[in-house]
């Protein structure tokens, strides 16, 4: 990230077809910040997803340069 404020959470899913709508998402880890940061932070998540996406609260400046995910 750069000058990143706002939080970023790694949600994960069992169901086969997810929707935002009736899908079970579970929180796996969360990566915030109140003042801008600009970092590279690994994460490892250990379990079993049949999905997994980022989402984005609070955003309020800077830029997401790119996410990685790989098994």
């Amino acid at each position: 990230v750069t000058d990143f404020v706002g939080t970023i959470i790694a949600e994960g899913t069992l169901d086969t077809l997810p929707n935002n709508v009736d899908t079970k998402w579970f929180v796996t880890s969360t990566y915030a910040s109140n003042s801008p940061l600009t970092d590279y932070h690994p994460i490892n998540i250990t379990g079993n997803f049949t999905w997994m996406r980022l989402r984005i609260e609070n955003f309020a400046t800077g830029t997401i340069n790119f996410v990685t995910i790989s098994y």
